[in-house]
């Protein structure tokens, strides 16, 4: 797809509030492709053919869209946006992990650090950075009941905190024990 293209591709489908899409036959034809493609692994030449049937498929859903009536919304593609960042820091430790910084999470996101932060407050009732710390938080109180010989500092530091202490520290205020006795209590 060309940049302009796959742009708008994106807008679409970031803004768009319709739940069901009537498939054309053409779409229905490239799922059809995709299946004998599936059935027919390890074949060559298959890698090609299924990056050619993708790139049909998604001009296809973009000649869709224009020919289909849908309501779009740029707010619900911010917000939408915002919701996947945050539910891939859930549940993604080496999402979670990463050094973000607020400016860095809205830029992701692509949008300015108020309207990332109220996106934020809205979905998950908390900044940025404190639902990030609360990611943070449970990564790493879930290594400590999967894996109680692993020590607690390399823990800590594999989970995105700098220190074991300031680890230890949102870790109490959190869970109302120590790290130690998180670990002893859920063994």
């Amino acid at each position: 797809m060309t940049d302009d293209d796959r742009e708008e591709l994106e807008n679409k489908l970031r803004q768009n509030q319709n739940a069901v899409w009537d498939a054309s036959p053409e779409i229905a034809e490239v799922f059809r492709g995709l299946g004998e493609c599936i059935d027919l692994w390890p074949s060559p030449r298959l890698e090609s053919r299924l990056i050619a049937l993708l790139n049909r498929l998604f001009v296809e859903v973009l000649i869709a869209f224009g020919e289909q009536q849908s309501f779009q919304s740029p707010h619900l593609a911010s917000q939408h946006t915002v919701d996947l960042f945050l539910r891939d820091l859930a549940a993604n430790p080496a999402s979670a992990r990463e050094p973000w910084t607020l400016p860095q999470m809205a830029s992701h996101c692509g949008m300015g650090v108020t309207a990332f932060s109220n996106h934020c407050r809205s979905l998950v009732n908390a900044g940025g950075i404190d639902y990030l710390i609360q990611c943070r938080l449970q990564h790493a109180a879930n290594e400590l009941r999967e894996k109680p010989h692993r020590p607690i500092t390399e823990i800590a530091l594999e989970s995105g905190f700098n220190s074991s202490q300031y680890f230890a520290t949102v870790f109490g205020r959190r869970f109302k024990m120590t790290p130690r006795a998180y670990r002893k209590q859920e063994g």
